[in-house]
């Protein structure tokens, strides 16, 4: 008989306003096979105050650190291409056929 782990963890974010640009939540419970561990650190006390946690998370510059990573930036192009408007989605094959056609050239 298989194990099944229910193993769930409390993530808490940041709850003052602009803290959803951060982490893009407020309080979940998620199954641990959700959480994925980054490099990106923030040094912070234990209990830490929103107000430090969000000082802390500045000085280390964490955002601009994960939007350079390509797990970042991945997530942004997601994000982006499921907002995009149907002109915006046609103007982006258009320049991926202007792409390729200036491939063949090259290649041929």
């Amino acid at each position: 008989m298989d194990v099944v782990d229910h193993t769930k963890v409390l993530i808490d974010s940041p709850v003052t306003p602009g803290a959803e640009e951060i982490t893009g939540f407020g309080r979940v419970v998620v199954p641990m096979k959700w959480v994925a561990l980054t490099d990106y650190k923030v040094k912070i006390v234990r209990n830490q105050k929103n107000k430090g946690l969000l000082a802390a998370w500045a000085e280390e510059g964490v955002a601009s650190k994960w939007k350079k990573s390509s797990w970042g930036k991945k997530t942004q192009r997601k994000i982006t291409k499921t907002t995009e408007t149907d002109m915006q989605r046609f103007e982006a094959q258009l320049k991926a056929q202007e792409v390729a056609k200036k491939v063949r050239k090259a290649v041929a």
